[in-house]
């Protein structure tokens, strides 16, 4: 596969991968395991899916960046939460929906609060990036409080939203 030179590389730790025509299916997710110090991938504009983010599960990362990545919903928050060595995840514009034709769609799922709250279930998250996701006061209000480093760039939230920001205690960097 495209990958196969990069098996084993010494040194490569990320890779990013860009392109709404591409698939990140469970071959490519072979070749990715075969990169024995991956740590993060990054997603541009690849269309996502449940089996894609259980597929991605499967490595060790411990970053993963989902920019305007098409196809979120339910089932693939479920999968996300089985990424338990996850210390950075960040998303911009988790609702993104439009197609490569450039067809505009409603925007899509969204995690909610009691969505937001699973994030717990990660214990090593420490940075979360939520660029551009419409984030309201009840979904901050469910992070979890152990983040050390907290992105909201491009949501629309007041100064009297941030109130609650007070009850993380190991926060170091907001944006």
């Amino acid at each position: 596969g495209l990958l196969a030179p990069l098996a084993n590389h010494p040194a490569l730790q990320t890779i990013e991968v860009s392109g709404d025509g591409l698939a990140i299916d469970e071959r490519l997710v072979r070749c990715l395991a075969t990169v024995s110090r991956l740590k993060a991938v990054k997603l541009h504009l690849v269309p996502i899916d449940a089996a894609t983010l259980r597929a991605l599960a499967r490595l060790p990362l411990t970053s993963l960046e989902l920019k305007f990545c098409r196809g979120l919903d339910r089932d693939g928050w479920q999968a996300l939460m089985t990424m338990r060595t996850l210390q950075r995840l960040s998303f911009q514009d988790w609702s993104w929906n439009v197609v490569p034709e450039g067809e505009q769609r409603a925007p899509g799922w969204r995690p909610g609060p009691a969505e937001l709250e699973r994030l717990r279930e990660l214990p090593a998250l420490r940075t979360l990036e939520l660029s551009h996701c419409g984030i309201e006061t009840d979904q901050l209000d469910a992070l979890p409080d152990t983040l050390t480093s907290l992105h909201l760039f491009g949501n629309s939230l007041a100064p009297s939203n941030l109130d609650g920001l007070r009850r993380f205690g190991n926060l170091r960097e907001l944006t």
